[in-house]
């Protein structure tokens, strides 16, 4: 079906839906009276709003009866969310903003797409906006955000990172975009998040268990991914920046317009990058007892280019929305050659800083992706439907796998993975006081595989749950939450053997991994309270059961797995994890200061975890051991109770223009049978910052200057076989401002790592090579916005 039929269907079905139109008129003031100018009124339901003109006052037109969910944002004031209903007769609103002092307030934060904001949840949640992320812009988009208490990254290099939540990271975190959940390989300290840092216009962070409504991977949390398509009616906003950073020259561009005209809404957005070998502040580094050369400070083969697109079309009803997103990402990077096998100091010679050799890897993540919102009388039905393919490919020179010299193909790992996925949730007030969502979520894996290497087999994988989940307000103090999700899951896999060569010589065909045909059932939920006495002390307090399946490579790996620089071996009797966390929360805030902490327990009663040995890997063949050409270190998957337990405060203080913060977080673990850590475990951290800000300066606006600091302390406790990490410190310094009105000029500038530090990443894939973290990178931003 044609996107302008699929158009024209959802525009006949609204036809049979039809009400008589009301509307909802209002004004916005602070807590003096005065009218707040050019405040934003978003309909959560239908994505669309107005905004508060020279009195304050707003309009929302031709809306049909039922209940409706609205956000209030106005900058300097907190946000604010408001459930309402309109049945027979239009709404007049009068809303009254407080003052904030601190920026994150000024964001909606709420369980998108549960409607539970922060007040209410039992959970910890965050969210960042455009000009957060681009006063803290990382190489990554997730180290955009790795300074926010309890999240830090898994990085490779610039160009590769993944979330990790409270020490719990790859298939235990769901990342969504657009409602659908991001689907590649994650099980892969080096597959990155393949989502284009430069779109993403909002973060939504939920930490702690968040299976009801996303499935066994988010027992850790959610990172939710937005995207605003928000214009008035008539208008067309287009903006344009430029990127540099000098650590790697990174040249980049992004660029983007959208607009809507009465019902129809569109978005385009694309970005191109190109940068080199990127620095370090370090000449040598050592690995399996070798001391070995780096070249001009440079990374040798760290070079790479991304090619990033994606665009929105849909329609705006007061029935509700329709909109389909079509995205592809596109990646290219070299590898480090010392990072493959047995480094050398011959391979590590530096060549031109721009080139792309073997080792290297493309990736490819296309995306489809529904999102629909219907009014069905006074409840709403919410439909997301996604497709993707994530396309991955390692390149490598097979003599050095010990193949016949005359094996000419490069190919080294292909991983081409389709996954269908779909969400449907429908809201419904039970009463005034109770509000329930019931919903289900499925996704269909297939996964092939190619390439004269070996890791995981073909496989096949679905599963499906069915939820519900409630929202009761007991009083104007005390919330209550809860919820049971039921899931189904089955997973198969095939038995796969390839030819083992030795010295370039065929030895024999090994088995590398049996057929799995597996069903799953499972159960998880959780009940929690918030209560807010006052308007300056909350509450929170969650206990959930969670469980998840263990992933294909946890069941089924058993090679080298060169961008991690291990040879990973699965256990096929690992069983789903099922565990209980146990999550508090309290909150102060008055005047100009504002505190948080999150302490949390969690229990594992079988924990999945990646254990580094003290072997290499080795084929047996007619009863003698044969190593794995470039195997590495072997890393088997265990499966052990674990406890996990830690916390992370936050304070902030604005004293006139000044505003301090410090926020930190602390991870311990234990494996329960073994009586040690657990391995790949964030070491405790402090981030102090101080920033001063004027809302305007002369010929300019927005202005801010400002440091940040990284105080990470030494990460002793760690696993046999795994190397501790000693302390670091890192500081970042951040300034820009914004001018003109119409068409507005944003820039920004950031020094990384001002000092030049030689410092360490306990979870850097790089750690392993003894290789220091990026030396001092300038970050130069301009943006106009027309």
């Amino acid at each position: 079906m044609s996107v302008k039929n699929l158009f024209l269907l959802l525009s006949f079905f609204s036809a049979t839906l039809t009400y008589s139109q009301f509307h909802i008129v209002g004004k916005m003031v602070d807590e003096t009276g005065e009218p707040i100018i050019g405040g934003l009124v978003k309909i959560h339901e239908l994505r669309t709003g107005s905004t508060t003109n020279l009195e304050g006052e707003f309009n929302l037109l031709g809306l049909n009866k039922g209940n409706y969910h609205l956000h209030f944002t106005a900058i300097g004031f907190h946000a604010l969310t408001i459930d309402t209903a309109i049945s027979d007769k239009n709404l007049e609103l009068f809303i009254t903003m407080e003052v904030s002092v601190n920026e994150l307030h000024e964001v909606v934060i709420e369980t998108d797409p549960l409607k539970i904001d922060q007040e209410q949840s039992s959970l910890i949640l965050h969210a960042v906006d455009k000009s957060y992320i681009d006063k803290n812009s990382g190489s990554t988009l997730l180290n955009s955000i790795d300074n926010i208490e309890g999240i830090s990254t898994i990085n490779q290099g610039v160009g590769v990172s993944k979330p990790v939540i409270r020490g719990l990271s790859f298939n235990r975190i769901a990342v969504t975009e657009h409602g659908i959940k991001q689907e590649g390989q994650q099980w892969g300290a080096d597959h990155g998040l393949e989502i284009d840092q430069y779109s993403v216009e909002k973060l939504e962070i939920l930490k702690g268990p968040a299976s009801l409504m996303y499935g066994s991977d988010a027992m850790a949390g959610v990172v939710n991914i937005k995207h605003s398509i928000d214009v008035e009616e008539g208008k067309t906003e287009a903006d344009l920046k430029t990127i540099y950073r000098s650590v790697n020259n990174t040249r980049g561009i992004n660029a983007g317009v959208k607009g809507r005209e009465k019902s129809f809404i569109y978005k385009v957005q694309g970005s191109v990058l190109n940068y080199n070998d990127y620095s370090i502040p370090a000449d040598s580094f050592t690995y399996q007892g070798f001391r070995l050369p780096i070249e001009q400070n440079q990374l040798k083969n760290t070079a790479g280019l991304e090619r990033h697109f994606n665009t929105t079309v849909g329609i705006n009803k007061k029935w509700g929305f329709s909109h389909l997103t079509v995205s592809n990402y596109h990646q290219k990077l070299g590898v480090f050659p010392g990072a493959t096998g047995f480094a050398r100091g011959y391979n590590l010679q530096q060549d031109e800083l721009n080139d792309i050799e073997l080792p290297s890897q493309a990736i490819n993540h296309f995306k489809v992706i529904s999102n629909n919102s219907i009014s069905v009388g006074k409840d709403w039905l919410e439909v997301d439907l996604g497709y993707q393919q994530n396309h991955r490919k390692e390149f490598e020179e097979a003599v050095s796998h010990g193949f016949p010299i005359d094996l000419n193909d490069s190919l080294g790992t292909e991983l081409k993975l389709n996954t269908f996925s779909g969400n449907a949730r429908l809201h419904h007030d039970v009463s005034k006081k109770w509000e329930a969502v019931v919903g289900t979520q499925f996704d269909y894996k297939q996964n092939t595989v190619g390439g004269f290497d070996f890791i995981i087999p073909n496989y096949n994988q679905f599963q499906i749950g069915l939820y519900e989940i409630n929202k009761y307000i007991l009083s104007k103090k005390w919330v209550l939450n809860g919820g049971l999700r039921f899931d189904y899951g089955s997973q198969q896999a095939d038995a796969t053997t390839t030819p083992f060569y030795y010295q370039k010589q065929y030895l024999a065909t090994v088995i590398r991994t049996e057929t799995i045909d597996r069903n799953y059932f499972n159960t998880s939920g959780s009940v929690g309270v918030s209560y807010n006495p006052t308007k300056t002390a909350s509450y929170k307090l969650n206990v959930g059961k969670t469980f998840r399946l263990p992933s294909i490579a946890e069941l089924t790996s058993n090679g080298a797995h060169h961008g991690t620089f291990r040879f990973e071996k699965g256990s096929a009797s690992l069983t789903p994890e099922s565990g209980y966390q146990l999550d508090l929360g309290y909150t102060y805030e008055k005047g100009k200061l504002h505190f948080t902490l999150s302490p949390f327990v969690n229990y594992f009663s079988n924990f999945i975890y990646l254990s580094p040995s003290s072997q290499f890997a080795t084929a047996q063949i007619d009863g003698e051991l044969y190593p794995y050409p470039v195997g590495g270190q072997l890393y088997e998957y265990k499966q052990n109770r674990a406890l996990y337990y830690g916390g992370e405060f936050a304070i902030h203080w604005h004293k006139g223009n000044f505003e301090l913060g410090v926020n930190g977080d602390i991870v311990i673990n234990q494996n329960l049978d073994t009586q040690l850590p657990l391995p790949f475990t964030p070491a405790p951290s402090l981030n102090p910052s101080l920033f001063y800000e004027l809302d305007s300066l002369s010929f300019a606006k927005d202005v801010y200057i400002g440091f940040t600091g990284q105080l990470t302390a030494a990460q002793n406790r760690v696993e046999r076989n795994e190397l501790q990490t000693p302390s670091s410190s890192v500081l970042n310094f951040s300034s820009g401002f914004s001018f003109g009105k119409k068409q507005e000029l944003n820039f920004r500038f950031q020094v990384q790592n001002v000092l030049n530090n030689a410092y360490y990443n306990h979870l850097s894939r790089y750690r392993i090579l003894n290789l220091p973290e990026p030396g001092r990178s300038y970050l130069v931003t301009l943006e106009f916005v027309f």
